[in-house]
């Protein structure tokens, strides 16, 4: 099953502002094509709060049942400041607060 992008975006981005994410981007390939045969979601987050590791891997779990695909999710507080450069590079930005 393919599922529009945009459809699939919109859920993703609704559900991390649910949970305190202030800037939400895509990063590689998955912000052209979504499908449920192999198609991971590699997301670059920010936290308005501190986010345990724990609360990262429970939302991973719930968004891979809703969108039927696997999400990893980065917090950028928790990732090297070089390696965000480089990844901001090839990212498409689904969400900023102002």
């Amino acid at each position: 099953m393919t599922r529009p992008t945009r459809q699939v975006f919109e859920m993703l981005t609704r559900y991390l502002k649910k949970a305190g994410v202030s800037r939400i981007s895509i990063l590689g390939e998955a912000g052209q094509t979504v499908t449920d045969s192999g198609g991971d979601f590699l997301v670059l987050v920010t936290f308005k709060t501190a986010t345990s590791l724990l609360e990262l891997v429970r939302m991973e779990r719930e968004l891979k049942a809703k969108l039927e695909t696997r999400v990893r999710i980065l917090n950028d507080r928790n990732v090297d400041p070089m390696a965000i450069l480089k990844m901001r590079e090839n990212e498409n930005v689904l969400y900023e607060e102002a």
